[in-house]
């Protein structure tokens, strides 16, 4: 009997003086605070504005416009919710305004006839679907699309900058 007593003290004896986690849910501490230690900025650095040319600002919206207008016919293929159908309208027409910027007046007026053309397509797309022909609202799009690619490339419009 007096050795598993005596088992049962040293095991205990090596459990507790052993066993750091056991240790800390007995034994209270204060909770260490942590400071982030503050690195101040002694010489800050400007950098020049970023300058770029018409033609490179030209050439940005209009590939925006491209891959706007590539998603937008994409979902007419399938059935998406009006609200991305929007989004997507928003943002060719605003690539477009920006891409009026950097053209000559003739050419914004052609582009001023394409954006009329495709306000009249959202005006459909507004109406309810039973009232709406995908087949020809997708030949006008494709129609809209395949006269902005030849006609206001930027390879093309560099003549008119």
């Amino acid at each position: 009997m007096k050795s598993i007593l005596s088992i049962i003290l040293i095991g205990l004896l090596f459990v507790w003086s052993g066993c750091a986690p056991l240790k800390k849910k007995f034994i209270r501490q204060k909770k260490k605070s942590h400071t982030e230690k503050f690195i101040p900025v002694l010489d800050p650095i400007d950098y020049p504005a970023v300058h770029q040319s018409a033609r490179e600002q030209y050439a940005y919206h209009y590939s925006l416009w491209k891959v706007w207008s590539r998603d937008l016919l994409q979902t007419l293929d399938r059935d998406v919710n009006k609200k991305n159908q929007k989004y997507l309208w928003g943002q060719i027409q605003t690539q477009m305004q920006e891409m009026k910027k950097y053209i000559s007046l003739e050419k914004q007026k052609e582009l001023d006839s394409l954006m009329d053309k495709m306000n009249q397509i959202i005006k459909i797309l507004q109406k309810p679907q039973a009232l709406q022909n995908r087949f020809s609202i997708k030949k006008q799009l494709q129609f809209i699309d395949k006269s902005m690619r030849k006609n206001f490339k930027p390879a093309v419009i560099e003549k008119y900058d």
